[in-house]
């Protein structure tokens, strides 16, 4: 985590392994599910520092976020159409398919695109959140780093999944 000032960067690596991670769209909620999940907790606003106030809405008091992914250069892989979901949870454990069929996402990035990064905005409340990045199609090999900037204080952290924790 990198900290200047207020403002706090976090990246983590991450990689669509086939067979295993790479889940590809919501088309298979099942296969979604095992895409890489991570979940960020964006504090109460009365922990943060009063600094940043100006980041809040009066009205809502939501948090200003910019979410990243980057896919890793790799001149012998074309770029992939990737995407990546935000979902709120109460719970720090990776989402089920069940969860996705009656739970929208809070974010997302809009349609999957054939760029090498993706960086959007969102203001989110605080509670816990699961982000989960996804190639359009499933069994795609790619190394991924997913990057969060903020000024509130959060944490960042990747979600084993079954295999992972097994090893």
């Amino acid at each position: 985590m990198y900290c200047s000032g207020n403002y706090q960067l976090a990246e983590l690596n991450g990689e669509w392994k086939a067979g295993i991670t790479a889940g590809g769209s919501r088309n298979d909620l099942e296969l979604f599910s095992t895409n890489p999940q991570f979940l960020l907790s964006v504090g109460p606003k009365e922990n943060h520092r009063t600094s940043v106030e100006s980041y809040y809405s009066e009205e809502n008091k939501f948090n200003k976020i910019m979410v990243s992914i980057c896919l890793e250069q790799n001149q012998e892989k074309p770029l992939s159409h990737v995407a990546y979901f935000i979902y709120k949870t109460d719970k720090e454990e990776r989402l089920s398919a069940e969860y996705f069929l009656v739970v929208p996402p809070e974010g997302d990035t809009g349609a999957f695109v054939n760029w090498r990064q993706l960086r959007h905005e969102f203001r989110l409340s605080p509670g816990l959140y699961v982000i989960i990045p996804a190639t359009f199609l499933p069994n795609i090999v790619r190394k991924f780093t997913l990057t969060i900037q903020t000024f509130p204080p959060f944490y960042l952290k990747e979600l084993p999944n079954c295999d992972q924790s097994l090893q």
